[in-house]
């Protein structure tokens, strides 16, 4: 209730002192003990992009001052140390974020936790006349997944969304009180199906975000003490960081053709290995893999050492196609510009890309096109935005319990879109939208079922 004057407080604090440092770890603070408070009260999906967001630019940056400078023989060898003084930095970054989260709550309802717990008690009441449906849906995906790499490159965006679906197919299933072993043993095999997938292509992107979607899912209507969730959460962050690490080393073996053995066991075997000797993972050294993967504050330094010192800002220009582009088909625009890292990494920082990936994020593309004051008022637009649309989504649910389960596909790409492009949101957000829209007028009885109509309390629609 108090978090929105508090951030803006520290907005104008940030704005007449220099403490960007314990501005930065207080916010990080607040944000995470919100985060732990809201387990199972809500959906998270704010949540995540306010702690996200508070990560990547604000706290992995603080470390890239602190140790991670050109000095550091890691950081020097790679040029990876931050390219503008922290002062310049923290100006623009520490109000940019501050707004942007003040933003994403900026349409929070006093109720809203009350509101989707209902959503969900409504959604399992349904889930009881859903039939077969489920398990059509995970095999559509899983067909679509194999398909992909034979279909033509104008469907492939397609294909991936239907192989997305799978996961809506896996939360009906795991949210049906009357599961059977057969529901059993479906989410079973996609788990175990998803994760060898991820080990094989050492791409954990969608284990990680989503899964990221599924806990505010899963947790919902889930009561815990605040020490258990401190406690759980803090877990998985190491786990995940661990796997990170992981990751990072069975690359390595992978390019030296170094494995022997089953890909899977190598994995499991570097994985256990770290885990057990974890103090070594977050050494200064051994670190680096990770604070240079999540330090998205690099890229914003690159931009801001670029623009305006070789290049001036360019209102907008650049920025202005791509959020236009994400809203007609290519179909119709041919030439439209492609989202993505290499063309904005090159357009706004001068920086050429191979197989590296990596990219500016909304907040360096504001940065880059209308310069600090211009790129703060933008943060805050493009954070009202994703609060209405997620407010929206929720409005929706309300007649739609189903539609609840397919939240993970909608946002998947909202979730890490800080790390990204305003293109790259808005894109997957409106294809992924009218993907679904088309898909229940042909299948209605995937997101209301005929025989499990529940009449809408409307006490819940004051959303």
């Amino acid at each position: 209730m108090y978090l929105k004057p508090l951030l803006f407080f520290l907005f104008c604090l940030c704005l007449t002192t220099p403490f960007y440092y314990e501005i930065s770890i207080f916010l990080f603070f607040i944000l995470f003990i919100r985060f732990i408070n809201n387990i199972g009260k809500k959906l998270l999906l704010i949540e995540t992009i306010s702690l996200y967001s508070c990560l990547i630019y604000l706290i992995i940056p603080i470390l890239g001052y602190k140790y991670y400078t050109i000095s550091n023989p890691l950081s020097g060898l790679w040029g990876t140390y931050m390219k503008v003084p922290e002062g310049v930095y923290f100006e623009y970054t520490l109000p940019a974020i501050l707004l942007f989260i003040f933003a994403l709550l900026l349409f929070e309802k006093k109720m809203e936790g009350e509101i989707v717990r209902r959503v969900l008690n409504n959604a399992q009441e349904q889930l009881k006349h859903i039939g077969q449906a489920p398990y059509y849906i995970v095999l559509a995906g899983l067909l679509a997944f194999y398909i992909t790499s034979y279909a033509p490159v104008s469907l492939t965006y397609i294909l991936t969304i239907v192989y997305l679906c799978v996961f809506a197919g896996i939360a009906y299933l795991l949210f049906n009180n009357v599961i059977n072993f057969k529901g059993k043993l479906v989410i079973t095999f996609f788990t175990l199906w998803i994760l060898y997938n991820a080990v094989l292509s050492t791409m954990f992107t969608i284990v990680v975000y989503m899964g990221i979607s599924f806990f505010g899912l899963l947790m919902l209507n889930r009561k815990f003490t605040f020490f258990k969730k401190i406690a759980g959460l803090t877990l998985l962050i190491g786990l995940t960081l661990v796997l990170q690490f992981s990751k990072s080393n069975f690359r390595m073996l992978i390019k030296r053709n170094l494995i022997q053995g089953s890909p899977l066991t190598t994995f499991a075997t570097i994985y256990f290995k770290n885990l057990t000797n974890i103090k070594e993972v977050f050494s200064i050294n051994s670190f680096f893999p990770i604070y240079f993967r999540t330090n998205q504050g690099y890229q914003l330094a690159a931009v801001m050492h670029y623009i305006p010192a070789y290049k001036a800002h360019d209102k907008g220009d650049f920025l202005s196609k791509s959020i236009f582009a994400s809203f007609i088909p290519r179909a119709i625009w041919p030439n439209k510009p492609g989202a993505g890292g290499k063309m904005n990494m090159k357009y706004y920082a001068n920086i050429f890309l191979d197989t590296t990936s990596m990219n500016v994020g909304p907040i360096g593309e504001g940065y880059g096109a209308f310069g600090k004051w211009g790129g703060i008022l933008y943060m805050f637009l493009f954070g009202s935005f994703l609060s209405l649309a997620y407010r929206y989504f929720i409005h929706l649910a309300v007649n739609r319990p189903l539609l609840l389960f397919w939240q993970p596909l909608i946002f998947y790409e909202v979730i890490f879109c800080m790390e990204n492009d305003t293109m790259q949101a808005l894109n997957s957000l409106i294809k992924i939208t009218f993907f679904l829209f088309v898909l229940f007028k042909f299948f209605p009885n995937l997101i209301i079922p005929r025989s499990g109509i529940i009449a809408t309390n409307h006490a819940t629609t004051g959303i």
